[in-house]
């Protein structure tokens, strides 16, 4: 097998056919020639004939809005070629995409836009947290107003298209946009309170979903945190409460714990107690509840009437018995890059050899490929994280997907679609997850004969009695 880079003597003309191109078609099927070639050649070219970087100087020409033009084009044919292999490395063209939102002519901001959509139409569903962190970095770090119009515009068309998925990412992603809504250009913050409303609007609790524009305008809007309290106080509280609902409803929750008004601070408590009792998972109440408990506390030793004092009682012996507690440490937060790194070492003995100079230490062959394959272990930390050994279709999206091109253009491999190597290496994955639940035997053959020996989890409702659990009878 020979992993021999393709040469990058047909990209230069590719290159200044795309560059010089007098109209709007013609620059389209130049954008399209470079992609195919790219994708007939392979995803190195990317890189060793610097066509990403001569994208993003088209994109910089400020004295040529056609050059512009074609810049975005050639990284939308990019994107709409190559597919989810391009993804890891197109995602670092989004800042330079953005830039051109602020120019001046209608067709660059048009032919950037169509870019940025492209590009994110590359990330599989399982990608939507790598792309969310990039697009909250952009939104923090940008300057310009309509390239934070874009992103909120962004990162809104991922939650309409990812509503089961997103409301993992809440409690990451509601800050930022809440920081945009208060930017003190108009068209910012009216951008941030659609996202908002977009985001809040995909939580799975159909008792929260009416109270969605008004807990948006508390986030715009502080004076509006006591009319929204009133109103959860009417409501009765029915489903279970999870992580996506108490990422927006507790920050709400520790501003009205705050308030003055004494009525504010007696319906706040009522609402806390009605609400988490309806909180199954101790690991969720830890994580979000704890800074509630502080607040209650307060309320309950200070208050001035004994009837908030009383409904703050029982408000904080709820928060305990849920799992919070204010003295304990938060829960530490994923290490996402140690995850990933130990996912790509059980990942390597499954890839094609000559795809890596050494494997210990690990050096992919190329640094395109490199980022490819950390961007694929990342995908799979994520699988691994939420036991989603099941889900065949997921991890041939994050392996075979990803990394089929690299495999079959360098790699020799013959498994175009990358499916085989993606099955091998999700049954590796789900066989070393049973491994850590295995039964132990004591290695005695006094017990006598073992009549049943497996593992198993029980429920009830939505309350998970027992986990892994091995039962053994003799």
């Amino acid at each position: 097998m020979s992993n021999r880079l393709p040469s990058v003597d047909t990209i230069p003309p590719l290159l200044e056919a795309l560059k010089s191109a007098p109209t709007a078609p013609d620059a389209k099927n130049a954008a399209n020639s470079l992609a195919q070639e790219v994708k007939t050649s392979g995803l190195t070219l990317l890189d060793d004939a610097k066509i990403i970087q001569a994208l993003h100087a088209f994109c910089a020409n400020k004295k040529s809005g056609y050059e512009r033009e074609s810049g975005a084009m050639g990284l939308q044919a990019l994107a709409t070629v190559l597919g989810t292999p391009a993804a890891p490395i197109l995602v670092q063209s989004l800042p330079t995409l953005f830039e051109l939102y602020m120019d001046k002519g209608d067709v660059v901001r048009e032919a950037a836009t169509a870019a940025v959509r492209a590009i994110l139409k590359t990330f599989p569903p399982e990608g939507l947290g790598f792309i969310l962190a990039r697009l909250e970095t952009a939104l923090d770090q940008t300057k310009q107003w309509k390239s934070k119009v874009g992103i909120l515009d962004a990162i809104r068309t991922l939650s309409n298209q990812n509503k089961e998925l997103i409301g993992e990412y809440l409690g990451t992603t509601l800050p930022h946009i809440e920081h945009a809504m208060h930017d003190t250009k108009a068209e910012v913050s009216s951008a941030a309170t659609k996202c908002g409303t977009a985001l809040c609007g995909t939580l799975p609790n159909p008792d929260l979903l009416p109270h969605v524009p008004a807990l948006v305008k508390c986030m715009a809007n502080p004076e509006a945190v006591a009319a929204c309290i009133k109103s959860l106080s009417n409501t009765t509280f029915v489903a279970e409460v999870t992580a996506p609902a108490l990422a927006v409803l507790v920050p709400l929750l520790n501003r009205a714990l705050n308030d003055r008004s004494m009525e504010v601070q007696r319906r706040t408590v009522i609402v806390i107690d009605n609400l988490v009792k309806l909180v199954r998972d101790p690991k969720v109440a830890a994580r979000y509840l704890s800074g509630l408990v502080d607040g209650v506390d307060k309320i309950m030793q200070g208050a001035s009437f004994p009837e908030v004092r009383a409904f703050a009682a029982a408000a904080h012996a709820t928060l305990l018995k849920a799992g919070a507690s204010s003295g304990a440490p938060p829960p530490q937060p994923r290490d996402l890059a140690s995850e990933t790194q130990e996912c790509v070492r059980q990942m390597v003995p499954f890839l094609p050899p000559s795809l890596f100079t050494s494997v210990e230490p690990l050096r992919p062959f190329h640094p395109l490929f490199s980022l490819s394959l950390e961007f694929s272990g990342e995908l799979v930390a994520d699988l691994v994280q939420s036991r989603k050994y099941d889900k065949a279709d997921a991890w041939k999206r994050c392996v075979g997907t990803c990394l089929s091109p690299w495999m079959s253009v360098y790699g020799g491999s013959e498994d175009k679609d990358g499916g085989e190597v993606s099955e091998t290496i999700r049954t590796h994955f789900h066989a070393l997850y049973k491994a850590q639940f295995a039964p132990k035997s004591n290695g005695s053959s006094e017990e006598g004969e073992v009549l049943c020996e497996t593992l198993f989890s029980l429920a009830y409702g939505a309350l998970l009695l027992l986990s892994h659990t091995t039962l053994r009878l003799i």
